[in-house]
């Protein structure tokens, strides 16, 4: 009975994650004698904090540190790479994370256990704004930050006329976007720009799409990239019309 009980204990854990991979893997191990007698149950996020005085008031950078003493410097690491990402409400699927943090996939599980990274649906996840802060001020992130702006902009060229799955990443590309125009990368802006101004279009996004393409227009200036600025000036001058007709309709 206390076997039974131990072994849904630990599937609960598991589930806990919001991740079907993990569940999955659980069940896998269970079927394994020699795994159940090895089993062990990580306590939940903050669930040793349930049991403390109710008078007992912890701020959120004491709860933050609760939980990174559950971990170590790799996934303190990986964490402040992840906070090169949009916090919360947006979220970043699973292949984005371990591209742009450079970690393997137990980091992530790591910190998800350990109630510093949530889960957003399956192999997706999502940051705290908090958490964000405390992490890139705990370590520079810059290269993460870069990594993004890379795996964003091919993920437009690649999915440029998927709207449905720009949707999903929208949020993702944007901030890739306003990373490339800060740290000067003008080559990625262009290409990101051009990709996924196809989709701000289709979507009335006029006013972003403007912002966008100015930035973008400023980089190719300064690369003199005729060809990349003569395309820019041809968006600008589309979404012109656009607006014209937009206000057109509605009089």
């Amino acid at each position: 009975m206390l076997g039974a009980i131990k072994m849904g204990r630990y599937l609960q854990s598991q589930a806990y994650s919001g991740q079907p991979r993990r569940l999955r893997a659980a069940l896998d191990r269970l079927g394994c004698a020699e795994d159940r007698l090895r089993l062990t149950i990580q306590q939940a996020p903050f669930e040793s904090l349930a049991s403390s005085p109710i008078h007992t008031l912890l701020s959120l950078q004491a709860v933050i540190e609760t939980s990174e003493r559950q971990l170590d410097e790799a996934a303190l690491r990986a964490l402040a790479m992840l906070s090169a990402f949009p916090a919360k409400p947006c979220s970043f699927s699973e292949e984005a994370a371990l591209a742009i943090s450079g970690a393997p996939l137990e980091l992530l599980d790591q910190l998800t256990d350990a109630g510093l990274l949530e889960s957003a649906g399956p192999e997706r996840y999502t940051l705290q704004r908090t958490l964000v802060d405390y992490a890139s001020a705990r370590e520079d992130n810059s290269a993460a930050c870069e990594r993004m702006v890379e795996f964003f902009v091919k993920f437009v060229e690649v999915h440029e006329t998927d709207y449905e799955t720009l949707d999903r990443e929208a949020s993702n590309v944007l901030a890739a976007l306003d990373v490339a125009f800060e740290r000067g990368m003008s080559t990625f802006l262009i290409r990101g720009a051009l990709h996924f101004i196809v989709f701000l279009k289709w979507r009335g996004l006029f006013e972003l799409a403007e912002s966008h393409l100015k930035h973008a227009e400023q980089a190719a200036r300064s690369l003199y990239d005729v060809a990349s600025l003569t395309r820019i000036l041809y968006h600008q001058e589309e979404i012109t019309d656009l607006r014209k007709e937009a206000v057109c309709s509605v009089g």
